[in-house]
């Protein structure tokens, strides 16, 4: 295809074609992609106008002296990708001159998408009071017979430009693939004469720290080194010494703690993983990576994620959750609401409870997960004489935790296992009974986040001891039974470490849980069989050691932060039905607990043997 003094334009889908020839002045609007670009010297080919925008997809550019010029889309403050482009894929070496005018933006090998991918990144804002002309270059150009000007006050094409020039104006920036200019390669070389504005950004994408990116090769002039960017907001720049006739930039690392101030959970630890190499050092970057998370907030988010790895799993609250799981199913197999004797009975009660926790308290930002846990408790009245009854009673949960903050998903597949001894004095209108119990928590956390998968393997331990008081009032053909007890909690977390190698060490917890309430239960005949409606309300306080403290530290650095592990208290009700007949007893049951940050719903079905 031949263009000469004229326009192409393309008002829908794109022009394929295999080779473009331009002769004189000629201007394309819409999409073009084509294999060759061939032009003639004093060639003016203007991509896009005031109107309308351009875009021009080529594989191998040849201007011959010729220029490409973008012109102006200036609408409002249309975004990037609303303005003319260019792509030239293969772009070693250039041959003439390529201005990148007003709301416009050219991307040497590669396409547009990667160009407005690394902007977003780069998070610098497109506009009249922002950044009006863009250049990408994500493999080396070579300009000893061509030119490139990034020039946003340009809106006409411009006479000759001579080669080996390059320019980038106030509000332009230049865009690099830092993996691209490492060793001996340079973004732009062949430069004899180089006019970088002092309002003028240079953005290196996929930097690193202790690297040094050769920028301008011809030149050492360049950008000052406070607009230099990146990616990655932990990394600070120097302008290397001039050797010889080049720009670098060498890159380094700026304090965790000063990046992110008093919203950093563990600032001091992080600065020591930062220096520690290995994988600790890769999450850290990563965290701090727009590539991984697009802003302060969600990288700040990323590293408190980490470091609040088993609350954000639920391990402590897990472990107060089962554990009232094991000790509640005695307290109601013992309830004189169920006009059991006691004598040598066994039984079995399994639940399926299902917990929404959204604000339990974790240093700067609340948890928010939900757990289930599907578990069975079995149980023996092993003794009686008189009004005592002795038992006991074992139970398995298996736990699931799925939690979310803004950058991380965190799992965690727990294994409960418990005992209890309990006993009871008890006559036909009141019960005192006691339980002795311990618990012991296997939880396996993965947490995901900025693109790694963090675990760890957690224990916990718990050991409760409560008294528990009932009165059975009668009423009509039912009965009220009141209740009120006092219950002591110690739950131990053991200490552990995540595979970023951050160990953890938490403060053992000293729990007192007051419940009071009252129940009400009612036997109906049925033939053979009582059917017995049952219905709880009550109210559940928790004290002492209602929050705890974690410190976290690695290679001998450590940060210390609080964390809630329970509501202050929580409301129970309580809805259920059993049916006996002979020996047997069959129950079904829901129950709903709900406190400031903690929501339960609770099903459970059970059975009791009398022997």
């Amino acid at each position: 295809m031949t263009l000469n003094d004229g326009t192409l334009q393309v008002k829908k889908g794109a022009l394929k074609t295999q080779a473009l020839n331009v002769n004189g002045k000629a201007k394309l609007t819409g999409t073009v992609n084509t294999e060759t670009l061939t032009a003639k010297d004093k060639t003016v080919l203007t991509i896009g106008d005031k109107d309308s925008d351009g875009t021009l997809i080529v594989n191998k550019a040849e201007l011959n002296g010729g220029m490409l010029f973008l012109d102006p889309v200036w609408k409002g403050n249309d975004l990037i990708g609303d303005a003319s482009g260019v792509v030239v894929k293969k772009s070693t070496a250039l041959d003439g001159a390529y201005v990148v005018g007003q709301n416009s933006k050219i991307s040497f090998g590669a396409d547009l998408t990667a160009a407005d991918n690394a902007f977003k990144r780069s998070r610098e804002k497109w506009g009249a009071d922002g950044i009006t002309a863009v250049a990408y270059i994500a493999s080396p150009v070579d300009v000893t017979k061509g030119s490139i000007m990034v020039d946003g006050s340009q809106t006409t094409a411009l006479g000759v430009l001579s080669a080996g020039s390059v320019k980038f104006a106030d509000k332009s920036l230049l865009m690099v693939d830092a993996s691209a200019v490492m060793g001996n390669k340079a973004a732009i070389t062949g430069v004899k004469s180089a006019n970088v504005a002092d309002a003028s950004k240079l953005y290196l994408d996929n930097a690193k720290k202790g690297e040094t990116y050769k920028i301008l090769a011809g030149s050492t002039q360049g950008w000052k080194a406070e607009n230099i960017i990146s990616n990655n907001k932990l990394l600070t720049f120097e302008i290397k010494a001039a050797t010889g006739n080049e720009y670098d930039v060498i890159t380094d690392s700026k304090s965790v703690k000063d990046a992110y101030g008093d919203q950093l959970i563990a600032g001091d630890v992080y600065d020591a993983a930062l220096a520690t190499g290995g994988v600790a050092t890769d999450f850290v970057n990563r965290a701090s990576d727009d590539h991984y998370n697009a802003d302060d907030a969600a990288k700040i988010s990323a590293l408190n994620s980490a470091v609040a790895l088993n609350e954000l799993a639920g391990v402590e609250h897990g472990a107060y959750a089962v554990n009232n799981l094991l000790t509640n199913a005695i307290a109601d197999h013992m309830s004189l609401a169920n006009e059991r004797t006691h004598d040598k009975d066994i039984w079995a009660k399994y639940i399926h409870s299902k917990e929404t926790i959204d604000g339990l308290a974790i240093a700067s930002m609340g948890g928010q997960y939900d757990s289930t846990y599907n578990g069975v408790i079995v149980g023996a009245d092993l003794y009686k004489k008189g009004k005592a009854v002795i038992g006991a009673a074992f139970s398995y949960v298996d736990g699931d935790t799925d939690g979310n903050t803004i950058a991380a998903r965190t799992e965690n597949d727990a294994k409960y296992y418990g005992g209890s001894i309990y006993g009871g004095i008890q006559d036909n209108t009141s019960l005192l009974m006691g339980d002795i119990s311990y618990l012991h928590g296997k939880n396996d956390i993965d947490q995901y986040n900025s693109g790694m998968n963090l675990t760890a393997d957690v224990k916990t331990d718990v050991f409760s001891l409560g008294i528990r008081a009932e009165k059975s009032l009668r009423a009509g053909i039912g009965k009220f039974v009141p209740y009120t007890g006092i219950r002591y909690m110690h739950l131990s977390t053991g200490d552990y470490t995540n595979s970023l190698g951050m160990h953890y060490n938490t403060d053992d917890i000293n729990l007192w849980l007051l419940p009071v309430g009252i129940k009400y239960s009612a036997d109906v005949k049925n033939g053979n069989w009582t059917i017995r409606p049952l219905a709880e309300v009550g109210y559940i306080w928790n004290l002492g050691d209602r929050d705890s403290t974690q410190t976290v530290s690695i290679n001998g650095i450590s940060n210390g932060f609080c964390y809630d592990v329970t509501d202050t208290g929580s409301y129970i009700a309580r809805l259920a039905v059993e049916a006996e007949k002979g020996s047997i007893t069959y129950g079904l049951g829901y129950g709903y607990q709900k406190g400031d940050s903690v929501k339960d719903n609770q099903w459970m079905a059970s059975v009791n043997w009398k022997f």
